[in-house]
């Protein structure tokens, strides 16, 4: 059997941020999943409340093909996660 597409679904919404509806865009994936004609070729893995160090633990256990980042960013590209107080952390490109 060929090896599944892994997609990994992060997710975060600091508790100072707007907040956002993460858990029915995690739905609308699975239902979108569950209807595709190859639906057995995938494996949706997800992570919430994503902090920095979250990010590179979650790469090296998945090992995924697909990263679908939902949350929040800046205007200077960076991906906004929480701290451990689950305040925003904004995370640059290059980190």
């Amino acid at each position: 059997m060929a090896e599944k597409i892994k997609i990994l679904f992060l997710a975060a919404n600091p508790r100072a941020s707007t907040p956002l509806r993460l858990d029915e865009e995690i739905r609308q994936i699975h239902e979108k999943i569950r209807a595709a004609e190859f639906r057995d070729s995938f494996e949706l893995q997800s992570r919430w409340a994503v902090r920095p160090l979250d990010l590179l633990q979650a790469f090296n256990e998945v090992r995924p093909h697909v990263v679908h980042f939902s949350g929040h960013g800046t205007r200077n590209a960076e991906l906004v996660l929480e701290d451990d107080a689950g305040t925003p952390k904004p995370v640059s490109v290059t980190a």
